[in-house]
């Protein structure tokens, strides 16, 4: 779903990238709540939702952006995120400051 959403967005389909994307979103979450101790699949929950929160508006958006950045501030406590992925959250706070 992440890479038809991808495809639709680059398109210019916003609303059919969000439709994508909210379903990879669920997916995700279903992952996330059954392998938990999973660090890669808790990374791609935080993709999905900076993906989401990409495309959306409003609180859709807002929530996306304050999930993410919760569960990033979870793992990189936990000692699970790379150096790379402890900037993820600078991705978060552009997208609420609207800079990307």
């Amino acid at each position: 779903m992440d890479r038809l959403g991808n495809a639709k967005f680059d398109s210019d389909d916003v609303p059919g990238a969000l439709a994508s994307f909210e379903e990879s979103l669920t997916i995700a979450r279903e992952l996330a709540d059954t392998v938990k101790d999973n660090i890669d699949v808790q990374t791609d929950l935080v993709v999905s939702l900076y993906k989401l929160a990409k495309v959306s508006a409003g609180e859709q958006k807002e929530a996306a952006i304050g999930e993410g950045l919760k569960l990033l501030a979870r793992l990189d406590a936990d000692g699970k995120l790379t150096e790379d992925q402890k900037g993820w959250g600078d991705s978060f706070r552009s997208l609420r400051n609207g800079s990307q």
